[in-house]
């Protein structure tokens, strides 16, 4: 399921920013981190995006672009979980770049996934698409931020 997004339903009606804000610009959600962190350290930028329904085996995949390198990933929820677990995290390497570069992961979930936070690098990123494929490769769910 492909849908375009305005930034209140993705930040508001299925997702938050959370440890940051977000708003829509040059066909991409910004999402930068808030002020606020312990000892001059921001928390970790991440959003969310709740309500899910995705059977496993799922493909995460996010195209950005951060303008100072970092690690991001995603974590997540599965059906029964009253929390994310620890160990439900899944990275990679974000390299800077001045374009969006796609990351692709496999979440090696063992039930159906309801609940995930895409993990941003500590000074942000801006997001063009988000999607979520099964084993097929076929999208089960996306969401693109561009015009």
């Amino acid at each position: 399921m492909a849908c375009r997004i305005s930034a209140w339903s993705w930040c508001c009606a299925t997702s938050m920013p959370r440890n940051s804000t977000a708003k829509l610009g040059d066909g991409r959600l910004q999402v930068r981190p808030r002020a606020g962190g312990t000892g001059g350290k921001l928390p970790r930028p991440f959003i969310a995006a709740a309500q899910l329904s995705l059977a496993p085996p799922v493909t995460a995949v996010v195209w950005l672009r951060s303008a100072e390198a970092g690690t991001a990933g995603f974590a997540w929820r599965e059906m029964g979980q009253p929390d994310f677990p620890p160990k439900q995290v899944v990275t990679f390497d974000c390299p800077a770049s001045t374009t969006c570069q796609e990351h692709s992961v496999e979440l090696p979930a063992q039930r159906e996934v309801i609940h995930v936070r895409v993990l941003l690098p500590a000074t942000g990123a801006d997001i063009e698409r988000i999607e979520f494929r099964d084993v097929d490769g076929k999208p089960l769910k996306t969401w693109r931020f561009s015009d």
